[in-house]
């Protein structure tokens, strides 16, 4: 009987953890990962590719914003649609600076906007590792 009461409360448990729904989060990174920074490093700086994705495995992306500004994101969901709202204020040097935010997804997710100030803004690259 203890066995099977020790069987119930495991079933129930590992249930209950996989119930959580995981919601789409986003990160400015400090430090960009290694593999992340050698696909950067193959765009030309001098290039217009100041808005770039890079996927990995599952449901991570970093959104790479090359800017004079500093810049903030937050996200919002809307269906299956993910907005990542970057807002930029601009700073007293003209040095261009590249900000990286990690942002895990969720299984609902179908379509990722990036808006910067409030407009829709295409990806210049988008590659995958």
């Amino acid at each position: 009987m203890k066995k099977l009461l020790v069987i119930l409360l495991i079933s129930a448990l590992l249930s209950a953890c996989n119930s959580f729904e995981s919601t789409p989060s986003i990160e400015k990174l400090e430090a960009t990962p290694k593999d992340v920074q050698e696909v950067i490093e193959l765009v030309d700086p001098a290039s217009s590719l100041s808005l770039q994705a890079i996927t990995k495995k599952g449901n991570i992306t970093y959104i790479i914003y090359q800017s004079t500004a500093s810049v903030t994101a937050s996200l919002e969901k809307q269906g299956d649609k993910l907005n990542v709202k970057l807002v930029t204020k601009p700073k007293h040097s003209n040095e261009i600076e590249q900000h990286v935010f990690e942002l895990i997804g969720d299984e609902e997710t179908e379509t990722i906007d990036v808006l910067v100030n409030g407009e829709s803004t295409p990806l210049a690259m988008h590659a995958g590792l």
